[in-house]
């Protein structure tokens, strides 16, 4: 269930609703190196949301959907969070470029997030606004905890679900907690509020996205510097591309490979 003795105590415990949700067998499933990766083959196709009971949108309205690439690693050393930089939307199973500058990790004192599916945020002018531009606002001189984070995001973001009530936003995240332990977990943020898988303080590593070209299975030893998690990282988007390249007419993984280093 939820694994909160290493984390803050201000950590907000999680209510029924979001407890029986998190634990659908359609949020996450487990993988080889005991960490849990988001079920992709089902969420890509239906707008990179995971079915839940209160999710009641048409099929209709999951059609449009944001296509990247993320992950973050984790050793006993530190975190690496890393994605690609292409935008894509994939509008009834045809992708369209948007661009190849969206910044997709993120750092904060303690923590590394790496956010994949919807990027576009409305304000209470309802202007839209790229979600980069909104985290960066809320790190600049923040201090908290990744929850207390995602917390002050989700009030931020009040006016956009006001209007755009079924959006939900992915987050991969990479923390050090208050002992100096490693961990990682996975967020989301909706309407009704932020819901997280709980920690895991196991060497390994999570992905979102668009993963069918991605590493399964991959082994990281406890142990394994950050300077090479640095370049695992790079190999990981790099041959994702080239293999999206080789099979696909339209790759939606591509752009510059981002890094953000927790040590």
């Amino acid at each position: 269930m939820y694994h909160t003795h290493r984390l803050a105590e201000s950590y907000p415990e999680p209510s029924k609703t979001v407890q029986e949700n998190t634990l659908s067998q359609h949020w996450y499933e487990p993988v080889h190196n005991g960490l849990r990766t988001f079920r992709i083959e089902e969420s890509f196709q239906t707008g990179m949301t995971a079915p839940f009971p209160h999710d009641t949108m048409e099929k209709n309205a999951r059609e449009v959907t944001v296509v990247s690439y993320v992950g973050v690693l984790r050793s006993d050393k530190g975190i690496i969070g890393f994605s690609d930089s292409r935008c894509s939307y994939q509008n009834d199973g045809v992708c369209q470029y948007i661009a190849d500058d969206v910044k997709k990790v993120f750092k904060g004192k303690d923590f590394v997030i790496a956010t994949y599916g919807a990027n576009v945020v409305y304000g209470e002018d309802q202007k839209p606004e790229r979600l980069e531009k909104v985290l960066d606002r809320i790190l600049t001189e923040f201090s908290g905890t990744h929850r207390d984070f995602f917390e002050k995001l989700q009030v931020t973001m009040r006016a956009h679900f006001s209007s755009h009530l079924n959006d939900q936003f992915h987050f991969l995240i990479g923390f050090r907690d208050y002992d100096g332990l490693f961990g990682t977990e996975e967020c989301r943020v909706s309407r009704l509020g932020v819901e997280y898988s709980g920690p895991s303080y196991e060497s390994g590593y999570r992905t979102g996205g668009y993963q069918h070209f991605g590493p399964k299975d991959l082994i990281i030893p406890f142990n394994l510097s950050v300077e090479r998690m640095r370049k695992l990282a790079e190999v990981i988007v790099d041959s994702t591309e080239q293999m999206g390249n080789l099979c696909l007419d339209y790759n939606p993984v591509g752009g510059k490979v981002q890094i953000e280093v927790l040590s």
